[in-house]
């Protein structure tokens, strides 16, 4: 299967939208999360950031002292949790739990998708 690479969404309107693209992965794991390490050691998020030619922030809520808000703000309730943001922190896409290199990719396209 061929790579997709990444392509902003178009926007219809009747008035000017300048669309921001994704600037920043963030993504939440957990010390206690089997998934989330085997992704870590796996170099998915990575990956992931890669392919999208994003810089990755990875949060640990367990250790991360802005994780507890961070989580409320961006309401995540299950780890691991991936968003790709827009420059003023607007979640354009995301996706909860593990997968594959390709499935996580098609998850974060089709939260991209128009």
């Amino acid at each position: 299967m061929p790579k997709k690479k990444y392509r902003a969404p178009e926007v219809k309107s009747s008035s000017p939208v300048i669309f921001q693209p994704a600037v920043k992965m963030r993504v939440f794991s957990g010390e206690h999360c089997p998934p989330c390490e085997a992704m870590k050691k796996a170099g998915t998020w990575d990956k992931l950031a890669k392919h999208f030619k994003v810089p990755l922030e990875l949060v640990n809520l367990d250790k991360d002292k802005n994780g507890p808000e961070l989580q409320e703000r961006y309401e995540v309730y299950v780890v691991p949790t991936c968003q790709l943001e827009d420059a003023e922190g607007n979640v354009l896409a995301d996706f909860t739990g593990s997968g594959t290199l390709a499935s996580c990719i098609e998850a974060l396209d089709v939260g991209l998708a128009p």
